[in-house]
């Protein structure tokens, strides 16, 4: 698995799985934002499921995808360290607009540029936010103020955010949620 370069697989995926609707490169340590580009340009315009858990991509260029992905419900991002502020807002301004799922963990993100995302992200119900150290509780207002008018699953585990800060900042922009977990650090 972790051979895979993005080449390779766009070489065989062009030839023999033109329309792929779940994606799951999990652990693929060779994959970078230039060979995930290449690999969404000829086979991801039907995704639903993007699974990019413990790979090389950072986000920053993928405004430069120049495939539309409007079928993507679920985005997989734990363990991709490269994440920071400026590469999940690209990649949720590009990837991002009917999500219903999207689970990060380990990026470097404070959370603070979420004014910079374009949508108004009606549609997420599954927020997970691990072991993103950076992340501070004016970030965490950013991301709920938009993403939180329809979520109903909240994770949040060894962040330097309490419960009680969490209750006190930010659970008023989640009229829905019903299952919340916080494991503070």
């Amino acid at each position: 698995n972790s051979k895979i370069t993005g080449k390779s697989f766009v070489d065989l995926a062009v030839n023999s799985v033109p329309v792929l609707e779940q994606l799951d490169l999990s652990d693929c340590s060779k994959i970078s934002d230039a060979r995930l580009k290449l690999i969404l340009e000829k086979c991801g315009s039907r995704l639903k499921v993007l699974q990019l858990s413990d790979t090389n991509i950072s986000g920053v260029n993928f405004l430069n995808i120049s495939v539309e992905l409007p079928y993507l419900v679920e985005l997989q991002l734990f363990g991709c360290r490269r994440i920071t502020d400026t590469g999940i807002v690209a990649i949720l301004n590009k990837l991002g607009k009917n999500l219903k799922i999207l689970h990060l963990g380990s990026a470097n993100i404070s959370g603070e540029n979420f004014d910079d995302i374009w949508w108004e992200y009606t549609s997420l119900e599954d927020l997970a936010l691990h072991y993103c150290h950076e992340l501070s509780i004016e970030g965490l207002t950013l991301i709920l103020e938009r993403f939180g008018g329809n979520l109903r699953s909240f994770s949040m585990y060894a962040a330097d955010i309490t419960e009680d800060m969490f209750y006190e900042e930010c659970a008023h922009f989640c009229p829905m949620l019903s299952n919340i977990a916080i494991i503070e650090d």
